[in-house]
């Protein structure tokens, strides 16, 4: 419960979610990548969260098989990255 106070106190601290999202390692993909989501709202320019969101959600896409769908998004994401000077 700390560490969600924590965030809510600085929304924009890098580690304050890194921890926070650390301590959430073990909850259900849908939480942790709602969690991923909502610190890629407040930082997007952490370029270490986007990477390991997609390194995440990538893995679980493999894991229950949707291969198409981990391709699409590793797409997706060398986009942005390629785009995100420029947001």
């Amino acid at each position: 419960m700390h560490l969600q106070e924590d965030v809510i106190r600085n929304i924009y601290d890098f580690r304050s979610w890194w921890r926070y999202l650390q301590f959430k390692g073990d909850a259900p993909p849908r939480i942790r990548f709602m969690l991923y989501e909502r610190a890629l709202k407040e930082l997007p320019g952490s370029y270490k969260l986007w990477y390991v969101w997609m390194s995440a959600y990538k893995l679980e896409s493999i894991q229950t098989r949707h291969l198409a769908l981990a391709v699409t998004h590793k797409t997706h994401f060398e986009n942005l990255l390629l785009m995100r000077p420029y947001l």
